[in-house]
This record gives C-alpha cells, sequence and structure tokens, in this order.
C-alpha cells in the first residue's frame, strides 16, 4: 500500500476542491448564457413581430400586401441589414400572400399546431441558427392570417461561445494559481520535515543539543517525539535556550517565504485587477451603447403609436367629406335634369341651394378639422425626430400632443383637463418636451387606470419664480407603493416585466427634463391616490453642445 504524505493528500485535496468548483461554475454559466440567449432571443421576436404588424397591419387590412414584395426582398436582399432571413404571411387558409427571403426547411409544424414556447401572442421555437416565430395579423373583412418570419441566433450563440470560452479560460487559470499558491505553502511544510530528518541523523550520533515541541500526532510530532526521547534531561538547559533559537531562526525563514508569496499574490492580483478594469471598461462602452439603441427604439415607438392615433383619427373627418361630396354630386346631377328638362321651380332651386350650401360647409368644417390633426401631427413628428431648438407656444404643445391621443382616450373612458396659463412661451427643444408629455401619457393609459374604469388626467401648468414655469401632470388613478416610487426613475425598472415593459419610459422623462429641458422633475404618489408628476422647466434652456 502506498502512504500519501500530508503535503501530497493536502495538494491532492486541493486539487479535487478546485476542480469540482471550477466544473460547477462551467456548468452554471453555459446553463445562464443558454437560458439568457434564449429568452433575448424571444424577446427580440416579439418585438420584431410588434414591429411588422404595425408596418404590414394597415396594407394587410386593405388587401393590399403584394404592393409590399418588392420592398420586403430589398429589405432581405443582404443579411447583414437585417436580423430577419425569410417572411412569410398566410391567410386563413394557410396560403401564402407574401414570401420574400430564404429558408432552408418548412416552416415547423409545431407552430402551425399553437407550440413553441409563447410571448404575448408570439410563438416561437429555435431550430439551429434561426428562430422560428409566428405571430397573428389582421387581414381584409376581419380575417385573421399569420405573420411566419425567422430571425438568425448566430450573432448570440457567437457572443455566447465567446463568453464562455473567456470564463473558461479565466477559471482553469484560477485553478493553476490556486494549485501554485497551494503548492508554495506547502514548500515550507515540506522543508521543515526535511529539515527534521537530518536533525535526527546528528542526534543518533550523539549531537543532543536541540529539542522540540510535541504537537499532534502527524509525521512532525512523530519526529518531535523521536529527537526529544534521545536528548535527554542533562541538556535540557541548553537544549531550551537552542531550541529559542532554531524556533527565531524558523520563524525568520517563514515570514521571508511570507513575504515572498504575499509580493508574487500582489502581482498577481494587480495584473487581475487591471483585467478586470478593461473588461468592465468594455462592458460599460457596450451598456451605453444599448441604452442609446434603447432610447432611439423607445422614441420611435412613441412615434408609431403618434402615428396610428393620427391615422385613426382623420378617418372620421375624411369620411364625413367624401359622403357629403358624393351626396352633393347626385343632388347636382338630379338639378341638372331637372334644368334641362325645363322644370325646375323657384322652390327646388332655393332646396337646391341650402343642401349645396350645407354639403360645401360639412365638408369645409371636416377638412380644415383634418388639416388640423396633420398640421399638429407634422410639428410634433418633425419636432420629435429632429430635436431642434425653437420658440413654442406652451399650451399649443400640449393640445397638439393630447390631439394623437384621442382614440386612446376615448377607448379609455379618460378625460383630460387642461388648466394652461395662457401666453407661456418657451425657447426651448419641443421635441424633447413631446416626448415627456408622449411617455407621462402611456404610463397613464397603461398603469393608472383599470380597463375601462375611465378616470381624469389634469394638466397644469403656471408661471413660477425666475423664468422658471411649474409643469404639473396628474391622475386620480390607482398611484403606486413607496417601493415603486423610491425606483421610478432607475433604468429597466419596470412593474409589468415580462409583459412588454422596457422600463425606459420615466428613466427618458429624467434625462429628458434634468439634461434637454434643463429643469427638475419630482413624483408624488401613494396607493389609490393617483399620481402627481411635477416639472419646473425653464423658458430658455441651456444651450446644449453641438456633438449632443
Amino acid at each position: 500500500m502506498v502512504t500519501l504524505s500530508l503535503r501530497a493528500k493536502f495538494l491532492l485535496l486541493s486539487a479535487m476542491i478546485q476542480v469540482l468548483v471550477v466544473g460547477l461554475l462551467i456548468w452554471n454559466s453555459i446553463r445562464l448564457m443558454n437560458h439568457a440567449v434564449n429568452t433575448n432571443a424571444e424577446r427580440v421576436a416579439q418585438e420584431y413581430a410588434v414591429t411588422l404588424n404595425l408596418s404590414l397591419g394597415p396594407y394587410a387590412t386593405r388587401g393590399r400586401l403584394s404592393e409590399l414584395d418588392g420592398y420586403l426582398a430589398e429589405m432581405l436582399k443582404d443579411p447583414d441589414d437585417s436580423l430577419i432571413r425569410y417572411l412569410l404571411v398566410l391567410d386563413e387558409n394557410e396560403q401564402p400572400i407574401i414570401e420574400v427571403g430564404k429558408r432552408d426547411a418548412p416552416l415547423p409544424a409545431v407552430l402551425k399546431q399553437g407550440g413553441g414556447t409563447g410571448f404575448k401572442g408570439v410563438r416561437t421555437i429555435i431550430s439551429g441558427a434561426t428562430l422560428h416565430a409566428r405571430a397573428p395579423l389582421l387581414l381584409r373583412d376581419n380575417r385573421v392570417g399569420s405573420i411566419n418570419f425567422g430571425l438568425t441566433t448566430e450573432d448570440l450563440k457567437h457572443a455566447r461561445d465567446k463568453v464562455m470560452l473567456q470564463g473558461g479560460v479565466i477559471s482553469l487559470a484560477g485553478l493553476a494559481v490556486g494549485l501554485l499558491l497551494f503548492y508554495a505553502f506547502t514548500h515550507g511544510i515540506g522543508r521543515r520535515l526535511q529539515a527534521l530528518m537530518g536533525q535526527s541523523a546528528q542526534m543518533e550520533l550523539g549531537d543532543y543539543s536541540k529539542a522540540l515541541a510535541v504537537d499532534g500526532d502527524d509525521e512532525i510530532a512523530a519526529f518531535a517525539r523521536a529527537l526529544n526521547a534521545m536528548s535527554g534531561a542533562l541538556r535540557e538547559r541548553i537544549a531550551q535556550l537552542e531550541h529559542s533559537e532554531l524556533r527565531l531562526s524558523e520563524a525568520k525563514r517563514d515570514l521571508k517565504d511570507l513575504n515572498v508569496s504575499l509580493e508574487s499574490r500582489v502581482r498577481e492580483r494587480s495584473a487581475a485587477l487591471e483585467r478586470a478594469n478593461a473588461d468592465l471598461s468594455a462592458a460599460l462602452q457596450t451598456l451605453q451603447r444599448t441604452q442609446v439603441e434603447l432610447l432611439a427604439s423607445e422614441k420611435m415607438a412613441s412615434l408609431g403609436s403618434l402615428v396610428a392615433g393620427i391615422a385613426h383619427e382623420l378617418n372620421t373627418p375624411i369620411g364625413n367629406s367624401l359622403l357629403a361630396s358624393t351626396s352633393l354630386r347626385d343632388r347636382v346631377e338630379d338639378f341638372e335634369r331637372h334644368v334641362g328638362a325645363g322644370a325646375l321651380r323657384r322652390s327646388e332651386l332655393i332646396v337646391h341651394l341650402e343642401e349645396v350650401r350645407t354639403a360645401s360647409e360639412l365638408i369645409s368644417n371636416s377638412l380644415h378639422k383634418a388639416a388640423e390633426l396633420i398640421s399638429s401631427f407634422k410639428q410634433i413628428a418633425v419636432d420629435q425626430t429632429n430635436d431642434q431648438r425653437r420658440e413654442f407656444d406652451l399650451q399649443e404643445a400640449v393640445r397638439d400632443t393630447i390631439a394623437t391621443y384621442t382614440p386612446r382616450l376615448r377607448r379609455a373612458g379618460c378625460e383630460v383637463v387642461l388648466e394652461i396659463q395662457e401666453g407661456l412661451r418657451f425657447d426651448s427643444y419641443p421635441g424633447g418636451l413631446y416626448q415627456v408629455l408622449n411617455n407621462l401619457m402611456n404610463n397613464a393609459l397603461n398603469h393608472a387606470f383599470e380597463a375601462g374604469a375611465g378616470g381624469v388626467i389634469t394638466v397644469h401648468a403656471e408661471a413660477a419664480a425666475d423664468g422658471m414655469v411649474a409643469l404639473t401632470f396628474s391622475d386620480n388613478g390607482a398611484g403606486m407603493t413607496d417601493e415603486v416610487l423610491r425606483r421610478v426613475f432607475d433604468p429597466f425598472f419596470t412593474t409589468r416585466m415580462g409583459q412588454g415593459g422596457t422600463g425606459l419610459g420615466m428613466h427618458i422623462v429624467y434625462n429628458t427634463v434634468s439634461a434637454v429641458l434643463g429643469g427638475r422633475i419630482s413624483v408624488s404618489s401613494a396607493p389609490g391616490a393617483g399620481t402627481s408628476v411635477r416639472m419646473l422647466l425653464p423658458r430658455a434652456a441651456p444651450q446644449r453642445d453641438a456633438g449632443r
């Protein structure tokens, strides 16, 4: 039977423990990375499904999807321009309406059967390097078809593999460093054992000048007992003095070894900290880029909602104008027949003139309302996309924003009360103000009121001291708890995790008010008592750098 020394046992045990820990870390990292890749891919698929529904919906409900064939084919021609690899729109009978891009395999049957992973109405499944997704699409005559598309997951998998490779290298490096440090630690014990063996040989030859302390039952204690048995009691005093001198010498050697070990560990720790700082800098840059992209995405989503609201609101005046003009044309044709027949009476002429006047007024009023809506939309859209500084009236800006939410407010049963002092003009950034009001309106409609319950939203503004304006946006809805209120401006914090909320709405509001408009913002709320957002804005916003 092979007997291992204490040093060998310690080294073997340390190696086994470190290998086990490293293995568990690598396994857990693989599990977490796979879960993160799948979750992120499914969220991206849901965002693409929403975007495609918004883009294709107006054409689908009018039966004009075929007009988009050329545009969609050009969009998917270069794989580097889009994550989408193919796009297929099916009708209610699973017959293709539009098919662009390249598919390596047939559509997964499990998605047609309602299988796969579900996320807000979007069914997804990952096959190889492609994530297949299916979402419903409203077609003409209220028929329901489906949007089927495939997203490449190669970039996510490459990123996962890169992170796993780096994690594996770091774990193996940590294992090697740990074994090296433990080897250095046990090296001193081995040296001590060798010294004791040499000392034992000298005492067997008659040198009893040294006596060693006995502690425990290990190899060192066994040597100490043997040496103390040979030394005897005749040289006890001398042995004690020599023993003290030996202990002092050993302590110095141990201290020297410890200093060398500490210097080595400090150098290694410094190198590790430098590497960690480099990794953190790279991660910070990535986070900043991601935040900029998410802020841009939030702006475009707000603009898309604005377009949808304006389009819905324009239907009524344009429809009225079309109906009135058609009726007027029919009446004119009847009048021409009466005139041609020579049977026109004065009473018929008066009635005809009254009908023409009524139809003209209806057409004029409807088209005037449509023109006002389009003017409001154009001003908001230009300001929100360009974000240029200009002079504007606060009351007009607020009314333009509220006008774009008229359909949603009507469906939600909500009333908006404007209490805005006349003549409050700003030399500022209207795009930033529109973004703030849009986000506050969306928050109120999405969080403050239960479905169908209705409520009141109040926008109050008045002049304050030192060229400032106090703007308050409040509702009488559900309110917030203290915990939610403390984190309301935190980025990526949302009470609707997994339900489509990005957690950036109020963070954008805070940054826009403080960094763009140069003002201050505070929120007060309580459960059941509604929410009030108070902003103190300068009439003349601070100048911003050209590069920002």
